[in-house]
Protein backbone atom coordinates (compact mmCIF):
# COMPACT_ATOMS: atom_id res chain seq x y z
CA UNK A 1 0.00 0.00 0.00
CA UNK A 2 1.10 3.53 -0.63
CA UNK A 3 1.64 5.92 2.27
CA UNK A 4 -1.50 7.90 1.40
CA UNK A 5 -3.69 4.77 1.19
CA UNK A 6 -2.36 3.49 4.52
CA UNK A 7 -2.89 6.92 6.07
CA UNK A 8 -6.45 7.19 4.75
CA UNK A 9 -7.24 3.66 5.94
CA UNK A 10 -6.08 4.43 9.49
CA UNK A 11 -8.09 7.67 9.50
CA UNK A 12 -11.18 5.76 8.36
CA UNK A 13 -10.68 3.28 11.24
CA UNK A 14 -10.36 6.13 13.77
CA UNK A 15 -13.47 7.85 12.39
CA UNK A 16 -15.51 4.63 12.32
CA UNK A 17 -14.59 3.89 15.96
CA UNK A 18 -15.10 7.49 17.16
CA UNK A 19 -11.47 7.84 18.25
CA UNK A 20 -10.35 11.46 18.47
CA UNK A 21 -7.20 12.32 16.59
CA UNK A 22 -5.32 14.99 14.73
CA UNK A 23 -3.74 14.35 11.38
CA UNK A 24 -1.08 15.80 9.13
CA UNK A 25 -2.01 15.38 5.47
CA UNK A 26 1.50 16.33 4.33
CA UNK A 27 3.48 14.01 6.63
CA UNK A 28 0.83 11.24 6.64
CA UNK A 29 0.78 11.14 10.44
CA UNK A 30 -2.06 10.56 12.89
CA UNK A 31 -1.82 11.50 16.56
CA UNK A 32 -4.24 10.45 19.29
CA UNK A 33 -4.24 10.61 23.09
CA UNK A 34 -5.01 7.17 24.49
CA UNK A 35 -6.22 6.45 28.02
CA UNK A 36 -4.40 3.63 29.80
CA UNK A 37 -5.41 1.35 32.68
CA UNK A 38 -2.16 1.80 34.57
CA UNK A 39 -0.57 4.52 36.67
CA UNK A 40 0.90 5.90 33.42
CA UNK A 41 -2.69 7.12 32.80
CA UNK A 42 -2.24 7.95 29.09
CA UNK A 43 0.04 7.92 26.10
CA UNK A 44 0.28 9.77 22.83
CA UNK A 45 -0.12 7.39 19.93
CA UNK A 46 1.56 8.54 16.72
CA UNK A 47 1.10 6.60 13.51
CA UNK A 48 3.58 7.45 10.76
CA UNK A 49 2.47 6.08 7.39
CA UNK A 50 5.17 5.39 4.82
CA UNK A 51 5.45 3.41 1.60
CA UNK A 52 4.79 -0.19 2.58
CA UNK A 53 4.45 0.26 6.34
CA UNK A 54 2.94 2.12 9.24
CA UNK A 55 5.09 2.75 12.30
CA UNK A 56 3.21 3.12 15.58
CA UNK A 57 4.81 5.05 18.43
CA UNK A 58 3.27 5.16 21.90
CA UNK A 59 4.97 7.97 23.85
CA UNK A 60 4.49 8.25 27.60
CA UNK A 61 4.54 11.57 29.44
CA UNK A 62 6.82 10.42 32.25
CA UNK A 63 10.57 10.64 31.72
CA UNK A 64 13.30 8.62 33.38
CA UNK A 65 15.46 10.75 35.63
CA UNK A 66 19.20 10.74 35.01
CA UNK A 67 19.79 8.60 38.11
CA UNK A 68 17.18 6.00 37.11
CA UNK A 69 18.06 5.65 33.39
CA UNK A 70 20.42 2.68 33.77
CA UNK A 71 17.79 0.75 35.75
CA UNK A 72 15.01 1.76 33.38
CA UNK A 73 17.12 0.65 30.39
CA UNK A 74 17.72 -2.71 32.08
CA UNK A 75 14.00 -3.09 32.74
CA UNK A 76 13.08 -2.19 29.15
CA UNK A 77 15.72 -4.54 27.74
CA UNK A 78 14.42 -7.41 29.87
CA UNK A 79 10.84 -6.65 28.77
CA UNK A 80 11.88 -6.41 25.10
CA UNK A 81 13.50 -9.84 25.28
CA UNK A 82 10.07 -11.35 26.03
CA UNK A 83 8.07 -9.29 23.50
CA UNK A 84 7.00 -10.81 20.20
CA UNK A 85 6.07 -7.60 18.38
CA UNK A 86 7.47 -4.14 18.90
CA UNK A 87 9.70 -2.95 21.66
CA UNK A 88 10.44 -0.18 24.12
CA UNK A 89 12.97 2.57 23.38
CA UNK A 90 14.46 5.20 25.66
CA UNK A 91 16.33 8.34 24.68
CA UNK A 92 19.35 8.05 26.97
CA UNK A 93 19.96 11.81 26.92
CA UNK A 94 16.43 13.04 27.62
CA UNK A 95 14.85 10.03 29.37
CA UNK A 96 11.90 9.90 26.94
CA UNK A 97 10.30 6.46 26.71
CA UNK A 98 8.19 5.06 23.91
CA UNK A 99 6.91 1.78 22.62
CA UNK A 100 7.40 1.25 18.90
CA UNK A 101 5.77 -1.28 16.60
CA UNK A 102 4.95 -1.46 12.94
CA UNK A 103 2.57 -2.90 10.41
CA UNK A 104 3.92 -4.20 7.11
CA UNK A 105 1.59 -3.04 4.35
CA UNK A 106 3.81 -4.06 1.43
CA UNK A 107 1.87 -5.80 -1.30
CA UNK A 108 -1.50 -5.36 0.43
CA UNK A 109 -4.48 -3.99 -1.43
CA UNK A 110 -6.14 -3.02 1.87
CA UNK A 111 -5.91 -3.43 5.64
CA UNK A 112 -8.84 -4.86 7.59
CA UNK A 113 -10.32 -3.25 10.69
CA UNK A 114 -9.20 -6.32 12.63
CA UNK A 115 -5.55 -5.86 11.62
CA UNK A 116 -5.62 -2.14 12.45
CA UNK A 117 -7.28 -2.85 15.79
CA UNK A 118 -4.65 -5.43 16.71
CA UNK A 119 -1.88 -3.09 15.58
CA UNK A 120 -3.20 -0.28 17.79
CA UNK A 121 -4.12 -2.55 20.71
CA UNK A 122 -0.59 -3.96 21.11
CA UNK A 123 1.19 -0.82 22.32
CA UNK A 124 -1.70 0.09 24.59
CA UNK A 125 -1.79 -3.41 26.08
CA UNK A 126 1.97 -3.43 26.71
CA UNK A 127 1.82 -0.05 28.46
CA UNK A 128 -1.10 -1.30 30.55
CA UNK A 129 0.74 -4.53 31.44
CA UNK A 130 4.14 -3.05 32.22
CA UNK A 131 3.28 0.57 33.09
CA UNK A 132 3.03 0.27 36.86
CA UNK A 133 6.23 -1.78 37.05
CA UNK A 134 8.03 0.71 34.79
CA UNK A 135 7.01 3.54 37.13
CA UNK A 136 8.27 1.54 40.12
CA UNK A 137 11.66 1.23 38.43
CA UNK A 138 11.64 4.90 37.38
CA UNK A 139 10.99 5.97 40.97
CA UNK A 140 13.62 3.49 42.20
CA UNK A 141 11.01 1.75 44.36
CA UNK A 142 11.97 -1.58 42.74
CA UNK A 143 14.92 -3.01 40.89
CA UNK A 144 14.27 -4.13 37.30
CA UNK A 145 14.52 -7.81 38.28
CA UNK A 146 12.22 -7.41 41.28
CA UNK A 147 9.65 -5.51 39.21
CA UNK A 148 9.62 -8.18 36.50
CA UNK A 149 9.55 -11.04 39.01
CA UNK A 150 6.51 -9.41 40.59
CA UNK A 151 4.87 -8.88 37.18
CA UNK A 152 5.47 -12.44 35.99
CA UNK A 153 4.53 -13.81 39.40
CA UNK A 154 1.15 -12.07 39.08
CA UNK A 155 0.70 -14.04 35.84
CA UNK A 156 1.96 -17.23 37.48
CA UNK A 157 4.77 -17.70 34.91
CA UNK A 158 8.55 -17.78 35.17
CA UNK A 159 10.41 -14.51 34.57
CA UNK A 160 13.60 -16.08 33.17
CA UNK A 161 12.30 -16.60 29.65
CA UNK A 162 12.00 -20.38 29.87
CA UNK A 163 8.85 -22.32 29.12
CA UNK A 164 8.15 -23.31 32.75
Amino acid sequence: MTAIKTYERFKKYFDKNNIRYTSDDEEYEIISNITLNSRLKSCVLRIACNEGNATIYAHIEQKASEQSRASVMEFLTRVNFRMVMGGFDMDLDAGDIRLKSSLNCMGRASISDEIIGITLFGPRAMLNYYGDYLLDVMSEAKTPKDALNEFFGSLNICSCGCDD
